[in-house]
């Protein structure tokens, strides 16, 4: 009985109400005036649709010209785009390469070791 509870609860077929993890996520929507006070805060005045067919577009073109200017580079390029057989495109970054280290790490690491006591096996 508790499993399939719990399987109900998983699926969001039934809710708890105090509980936070388990509670409908629509009730903690906003809705009426503090919408729209929200919504014209954030300049949000055309319907959910369009904003976002909107967005989804302006990704898909994003994502096509980083593919174009990836392809343009040639050989050359640090970040290739590899796409696994029935798997989604991921970002691959191996060949940059690490970054030098920041003075400043330099300092803090130096003014750290200064401060720590010499013990046996750790250099002073």
């Amino acid at each position: 009985m508790l499993e399939q509870l719990h399987r109900a609860l998983q699926r969001r077929d039934v809710f708890a109400s105090p509980s936070h993890r388990w509670s409908d996520p629509r009730a903690r929507l906003l809705d009426g005036a503090v919408r729209e006070d929200v919504l014209a805060g954030l300049s949000l005045d055309m319907p959910v649709e369009e904003h976002l067919a909107a967005v989804v577009s302006a990704l898909d073109e994003a994502g096509k010209q980083m593919a174009e200017r990836l392809e343009s580079a040639g050989q050359d390029t640090k970040v290739t785009i590899e796409v696994p057989p029935g798997g989604r495109a991921k970002l691959n970054v191996s060949n940059l390469g690490a970054l030098g280290e920041p003075k400043s790490l330099a300092w803090l690491r130096g003014r750290a070791r200064r401060a720590t006591p010499c013990t046996s096996g750790t250099p002073c």
